[in-house]
């Protein structure tokens, strides 16, 4: 640890100051690595305890550097944006359930379907891709960052102007309440359940993550037991739905895909939330702030920064210092 003490009686005013905001990053950035450290923590008991045993997780299980990567961003987002701890949430338990975050889940995939989808896409497709599954048209159409099938930070970011979007659309068609309605099919009736966190609008918006912004809309009851339909519309009148003008409040559809359908995809998403209940904690306890601005800010001309590192030994610290999503 330098001695700056010392060090200090040697240097300007404005080199002192200068040596001083160093320091301060440097602390900033070791006290901000033990809270990434600890929403690692909080990140990885979420996957471990909502991820079934398989040949997957018996192989990949163990691997970190995609959670640390997702810490990295969702501390970001968490302090830097000031996104509520709910949407930080969300976004980490679609990434969970979409990937892992597991670089080997979303670069090999199930059944190398990960690499066909981009093989499809390089010839106009559209299949989901990266850590959030994402299609390329709706990175088009959302305006997300160039880097969301790419990259963890890019995912995170470009699932944070999704579920925004998917969750401002919701409450404008009138999701709001703490429970949902869905078609039992056991029961063959419809019947409430408790929305993800007690609200409706997010529920329906990670709802939307699997089934496409479509399912946001006002639902009514048909003439068809069990299949619910826009309210007013006449689209499904070849299978002989038609709409009863019933409204169905809050209701979330099923959707078919080829993993489910969209109430079971929310139960897989579920899983991961009662294992975060500690990382809004871990997100704000201590957190640390830097008051003086970095050297470079303070107008020193080049012998002064020069003269001010060859008495501190260090250099002002550059990204690299501060294991970027990929490093450990």
């Amino acid at each position: 640890m330098i001695k700056l003490k010392n060090i200090l009686l040697e240097l300007t005013d404005k080199e002192k100051e200068a040596a001083e905001a160093i320091k301060a990053g440097l602390d900033a950035i070791r006290s901000n690595q033990k809270k990434i450290d600890a929403v690692s923590h909080h990140i990885f008991q979420a996957r471990d305890s909502s991820w079934g045993e398989s040949w997957a997780k018996k192989n990949f299980g163990n691997d970190r550097t995609g959670i640390r990567s997702l810490a990295l961003a969702v501390y970001s987002l968490y302090h830097y944006d000031n996104v509520d701890i709910n949407i930080i949430k969300t976004i980490i338990s679609i990434i969970l359930r979409e990937s892992k975050a597991s670089s080997a889940m979303v670069n090999i995939g199930p059944s190398g379907q990960e690499f066909l989808g981009w093989v499809h896409n390089m010839v106009g497709g559209n299949h989901s891709q990266g850590y959030a599954q994402i299609q390329p048209d709706l990175v088009k159409r959302y305006n997300l960052p160039e880097d969301t099938l790419e990259t963890m930070s890019g995912a995170v970011n470009g699932l944070y102007k999704l579920i925004t979007s998917h969750y401002n659309k919701a409450v404008s068609k009138g999701y709001k309440g703490s429970k949902v309605t869905i078609w039992d099919k056991d029961s063959k009736k419809f019947r409430e359940q408790e929305a993800v966190l007690g609200d409706a609008a997010l529920h329906i918006a990670i709802a939307a993550h699997n089934g496409g912004s479509g399912i946001i809309q006002q639902w009514c009851k048909t003439n068809k037991l069990g299949l619910a339909a826009p309210c007013g519309s006449t689209n499904y009148k070849n299978d002989g739905r038609i709409s009863t003008g019933e409204k169905i409040k809050n209701y979330v559809p099923r959707m078919q895909s080829s993993r489910g359908d969209t109430v079971q995809y929310m139960n897989q998403v579920y899983n991961s939330f009662d294992n975060l209940e500690g990382i809004e904690g871990a997100l704000t306890k201590g957190l640390f702030h830097v008051a003086k601005p970095p050297a470079a800010q303070l107008n020193l001309s080049p012998a002064q920064i020069d003269h001010m590192n060859k008495k501190m030994k260090i250099y002002t610290p550059g990204v690299s210092s501060m294991n970027t999503p990929g490093t450990v």
